[in-house]
């Protein structure tokens, strides 16, 4: 499903820029962008509309249908629809897209680190050049060397891609799994709530972490976080639009500031209300 739904969209003729205006610089390290593959699109963009007040941009003549996700002026994010025969029963899920100065070297550190290839670097014209693969315990990913730059580096506005989590069975393995494809220097956290958690760190900035979960309990994988004004205010909505709370805030859990949820077409996404002022340019 992932290769089809996603070399559908590599053989289109020109895609849109991750970011609104040519940086010309690029920031291997930093997750850009996130991509949501669903079987019905249409209901997607409903949800997450009624959620987020997301804005959408369809882009036209594309046999795949994709929409561009917009949170107030700022793009950040696109919906892809797949065929429902590819794979029947499939649930959608969110890819996150993760900058590298080179794509064919990602390919490389990522088979030497045990992971695999799901879909070979393909050209988007306008946006740069994609691959996606897998990590040794079968998580999901992308890389991106972007056409123009990556999009400047500031805090992140509300509603829009906040952090990435990687829930792993072997945290610390799989932090040295990334360390070189990112070019990340790994930094053991305090221990969140009794769990083991490493941060991935590129030009002197946590970019992601990677928790440790039990092993054979949960699936591992990388989960998207959207940064919202009030958790509480829009779990109501999640819950309203036909979505579930997987993870309800607890003081236990980072203070109560997030929350897991899970749309209807069964894609999870990470809730996090961060109180602390927009630090404008991290770097």
């Amino acid at each position: 499903m992932l290769s089809l739904a996603l070399g559908a969209c590599a053989m289109a003729p020109r895609w849109p820029a991750i970011s609104d205006s040519a940086t010309g610089r690029h920031m291997p390290g930093r997750w850009v962008w996130m991509d949501l593959l669903t079987p019905d699109l249409d209901a997607s963009a409903r949800f997450y509309q009624e959620v987020f007040d997301w804005r959408f941009e369809p882009l036209a003549g594309r046999e795949d249908r994709y929409l561009l996700v917009q949170a107030g002026a700022r793009r950040f994010a696109g919906m892809v629809q797949y065929a429902k025969a590819s794979e029947p029963g499939r649930k959608a899920r969110w890819l996150g897209l993760l900058s590298v100065a080179d794509v064919a070297a990602a390919a490389r550190q990522v088979n030497a680190g045990g992971g695999a290839s799901r879909l070979p670097a393909k050209p988007m014209a306008g946006r740069g050049e994609v691959a996606v693969f897998a990590d040794p315990e079968g998580a999901v990913f992308a890389v991106i060397h972007a056409e123009g730059g990556d999009p400047p580096d500031t805090f992140p506005p509300i509603d829009s891609l906040f952090w990435m989590e990687l829930w792993a069975g072997d945290a610390e393995r799989m932090a040295d799994f990334y360390r070189p494809i990112g070019g990340y220097r790994v930094k053991p956290s305090a221990t969140i709530d009794g769990v083991e958690e490493w941060h991935l760190v590129a030009f002197d900035y946590p970019r992601a972490s990677v928790v440790q979960v039990k092993q054979n309990e949960q699936t591992s994988h990388w989960l998207p976080y959207v940064r919202v004004a009030d958790l509480g205010a829009s779990l109501a909505r999640v819950e309203k639009a036909g979505g579930r709370v997987l993870v309800a805030p607890s003081p236990e859990i980072r203070e109560g500031q997030i929350a897991v949820i899970v749309d209807p077409q069964g894609a999870a996404l990470g809730l996090a209300e961060w109180r602390d002022a927009d630090v404008g340019e991290v770097r």
